[in-house]
């Protein structure tokens, strides 16, 4: 009846359904800095956060580009800043599309960030991270966030 109304008028009724759940859980990297622990004596991670978001993408890459595009709050740390900078920056790099322009503004870390370990497998996570993150001095292996494709 609406829909008659408005067309007698001379115009047209368009609707959209606005999903919120799909809003509420959409890919966004703003929602990691949720995954650092402020205040804690040593740096806590929710590790399966970052993964969770990582493996979302590789499931649904025509995501990337709106995933990274919105920057996350700065939580603080300086090194975990530094981190999701370089998260965003290589999912783009691997997508081969435009990094964001936010990951400009955040600094490398000052010091650092190494897995914790023996001198050995600390060598082996220098050797295996990614190029994006140790440009910000962050020394973590890809597969320590990324899962392999097989």
């Amino acid at each position: 009846m609406l829909s008659r109304l408005i067309a007698a008028s001379g115009h047209h009724l368009s609707v959209t359904l606005d999903d919120k759940k799909a809003r509420r859980n959409r890919l966004a990297i703003a929602s990691l800095a949720a995954a650092y622990t402020p205040g804690a004596k040593v740096r806590k991670i929710n590790w399966a956060l970052l993964r969770g978001f990582l493996d979302q993408l590789a499931q649904h890459p025509q995501s990337t580009a709106d995933a990274i595009d919105s920057p996350p709050p700065r939580t603080g740390d300086a090194a975990f800043d530094a981190l999701l900078a370089g998260i965003a920056e290589k999912v783009a790099d691997d997508a081969g599309i435009s990094r964001p322009r936010w990951t400009r503004s955040v600094p490398p870390s000052p010091t650092p960030w190494e897995a914790p370990g023996t001198p050995a497998r600390v060598e082996r996570a220098r050797a295996h991270a990614p190029a994006q993150l140790a440009a910000r001095n962050i020394w973590l292996a890809a597969h320590d966030l990324w899962r392999d494709a097989a």
